[in-house]
């Protein structure tokens, strides 16, 4: 195997054989292009190197829909420099050896009109060195086709994967590891595609970029997932484990996932809910003043505890409390259910229940007979055979009626229902839903509604943006 080096700080083509010590750099060569100087080398053909070394100053374009393959890391040296891969490949590492790419500087993965701008990872690879990867253009970081892992970042020394585009596909395990970052930090999107996924680092959405989870990630306690200034969208998969935040203005929206497990309450100073579909959060939330938990015309069920807030239930929708919760709830909806299971948990207010909307009493079984009164913003509903009685306060009166609600529960109106105008047609949604997290609370839905439809990303940003 040869060393060759770029041989003066000049700008040139890497195929170029004047341009080097040792000739044009092969197959398991190592390349120096460590040259004094700031200049631009340019590789518009397919080449292949063993090791690859940069200096700070230096340039390397790859373009032309080629690629250079770089099987041994970068040695005892860097990627100190600039690598642009303009509508190209950058290969890193071998199905035979793991290897480490010490990234100080920055590699530019942008796609042109034929395709390109991929990194594509072979084995097992190392990404350290606190540098940055720049995704533009739909770039992406996939797998050779054949299983790979890729660990950005170690516990020691990060690396920032920032932008827009796609990481992962059905071969590649992703690590984000305790120094990673990954930052939609861009107008567009990240997408989270990897076959697995776990994070001991930062994952946020910046600025206007949006996270896009196509497949669900496991973090380990000190992983965070963080809605900045942009969007969150958790879409068909899970967010396990770590920590989550929503800060002011941000939202984190679910097309049919789960928040599970988090290590601590999810901090909601956004906005947290579905767009049409089952939204599971097991974990607590603990709203600030400007933290609200929206349901749009699907379920969001939510088991662990609630703090202050608001919560608003939209269209068809169903929004469950199964543990103590003080948010107080409004309505933007005809149709809509918030569902109490323990009703003597619940401290928040309600707002007066529009026509054809209700509140569900799980505690309280409307075959019992039953005492209903208002006073003083206060709904007293009271089971005379068992001695449960629930005060609920909502704001502005009414005239309320009990009837019966899924699994024989009681179910209150204002004015009375017409059971004809008033479907409620979501309300297997909250059955399926219970059935899938093997919950206890021995409810079943008759409804005839169904699970929504996918959704694009803008489909959930129109959809939500009247909440600002």
């Amino acid at each position: 195997m040869t060393t060759t080096s770029w041989a003066s700080g000049v700008s040139g083509a890497f195929n170029d054989p004047t341009k080097w010590t040792a000739g044009v750099p092969a197959a398991g060569d190592t390349a120096l292009i460590t040259a004094t100087g700031t200049y631009t080398v340019i590789s518009p053909q397919f080449n292949q190197v063993g090791t690859l070394e940069m200096a700070k100053d230096a340039t390397l374009t790859i373009n032309n829909a080629s690629s250079l393959k770089v099987t041994s890391g970068t040695g005892s040296g860097a990627l100190a420099g600039t690598i642009n891969v303009d509508g190209a490949d950058l290969d890193f590492g071998t199905d035979a050896t793991p290897t480490t790419f010490n990234n100080t500087g920055a590699i530019d993965l942008q796609t042109a009109p034929l395709g390109g701008g991929v990194l594509q990872i072979a084995g097992t690879v190392t990404l350290a060195g606190k540098g940055k990867i720049n995704l533009s253009g739909g770039a992406s970081i996939l797998s050779d086709g054949n299983p790979a892992t890729l660990t950005n970042g170690s516990t020691s020394s990060g690396n920032t994967i920032s932008g827009a585009g796609t990481i992962g596909d059905a071969n590649l395990s992703f690590v984000n590891a305790a120094k990673g970052i990954i930052d939609a930090d861009a107008a567009g999107n990240i997408f989270i595609d990897a076959k697995q996924f776990t994070n001991s680092g930062l994952i946020e959405a910046g600025n206007s970029g949006s996270l896009i989870f196509y497949k669900s990630i496991t973090q380990a306690s000190t992983g965070k997932v963080v809605a900045g200034v942009g969007t969150i969208m958790n879409v068909d998969a899970n967010i396990v484990g770590g920590s989550i935040t929503v800060d002011k203005t941000a939202q984190l929206l679910s097309d049919g996932g789960a928040l599970e497990s988090q290590t601590k309450p999810i901090a909601n100073a956004g906005e947290i809910g579905n767009s049409g579909a089952i939204f599971i959060i097991t974990s607590a939330i603990k709203n600030t003043s400007t933290g609200m938990l929206t349901a749009i015309d699907g379920l969001v069920d939510i088991s662990g505890r609630v703090t202050k807030g608001t919560a608003l239930i939209e269209g068809a929708a169903e929004l469950e409390f199964e543990a103590p919760s003080s948010a107080n709830v409004g309505w933007v909806s005809n149709g809509g259910v918030l569902f109490l299971l323990d009703p003597t948990q619940f401290t928040g207010t309600v707002e007066t229940l529009p026509s054809g909307d209700a509140i569900d009493l799980g505690n309280i079984a409307f075959a019992h007979a039953k005492i209903v009164s208002y006073t003083k913003g206060v709904l007293t509903v009271t089971d005379t055979s068992s001695g449960v009685t629930d005060k609920i306060k909502i704001a502005g009166g009414g005239t309320f009626t009990p009837s019966a609600g899924i699994n024989g529960s009681t179910e209150i109106t204002d004015p009375p229902a017409n059971p004809a105008s008033v479907p409620h047609t979501n309300t297997n949604l909250l059955a399926q839903s219970m059935a899938s997290f093997g919950a206890s609370s021995g409810i079943a839905g008759s409804g005839t509604g169904n699970l929504a439809q996918n959704h694009s990303s803008s489909d959930f940003l129109a959809a939500n943006s009247h909440h600002g």
